[in-house]
């Protein structure tokens, strides 16, 4: 029988799931994309709580991070820590990997909270116009979509 020691896990130390994806990232070959998932990951660890509470990383491509910034005061003062921003990053990613920073104003997350747009439905009546239009049609098929884009224009239009 075997000993109860050949059964023991061996002891790792535990990475977090945003290592994990970055290094899968770039075993992948997606540098790019894992450096701009771990400039995302640790933006307020590098800028501090208050920057990071009115700021976001909003693309980074080929050394280039643009960052969204809430107020054109903050755009102000993120342009003037542009090098000090740069070099916190890169002592976090690694030498080089922040080539340029630059900074917009404007509040990014109001983009995401938006509803999609949504067409209303077409009603009995709009069905009942399209058909009557429709009949003239002689084809079956050529009827059938013209009176279901006719609906749905019918119903875009009540909008």
């Amino acid at each position: 029988m075997a000993s109860p020691e050949r059964y023991r896990r061996r002891k790792r130390p535990l990475q977090g799931v945003g290592d994990l994806v970055g290094k899968a990232l770039e075993a992948a070959g997606l540098t790019d994309q894992a450096r701009r998932f771990r400039i995302y990951q640790g933006w307020r660890d590098a800028v501090g709580p208050d920057i990071g509470a009115r700021t976001e990383p909003e693309s980074f491509s080929r050394g280039v991070l643009v960052v969204r910034a809430h107020t054109a005061s903050w755009q102000n003062e993120l342009t003037f820590l542009k090098a000090d921003i740069i070099n916190k990053l890169n002592s976090l990613l690694g030498a080089g990997v922040v080539r340029d920073l630059k900074v917009v104003a404007g509040h990014g997350s109001a983009k995401r909270r938006e509803a999609p747009y949504v067409a209303p439905a077409p009603t009995p009546a709009d069905a009942a116009e399209a058909a009557s239009c429709g009949r003239a049609i002689p084809d079956d098929e050529v009827r059938r979509e013209f009176e279901r884009l006719m609906r749905l224009d019918l119903a875009a239009k009540r909008r």
